[in-house]
C-alpha cells in the first residue's frame, strides 16, 4: 500500500465525523437555518 493510502485510509473516521456534523448536512440537503449561515461562514474563513 502506497503511503498516500495509507494516510487517506486513516483519514476515513475523521472525514466521515464530518460529513455527519449536522451544519455540513445542513448544507447539503438545503435544510441549513438562515440565520446561522453568515456567523459560521465568518468565522471559519477568519480563524
Amino acid at each position: 500500500m502506497k503511503f498516500s493510502e495509507e494516510l487517506v485510509a486513516a483519514g476515513q473516521p475523521i472525514l466521515h465525523e464530518i460529513y455527519q456534523h449536522p451544519f455540513v448536512e445542513g448544507i447539503g440537503n438545503g435544510e441549513l437555518p438562515k440565520k446561522p449561515c453568515p456567523f459560521m461562514l465568518v468565522r471559519t474563513t477568519t480563524i
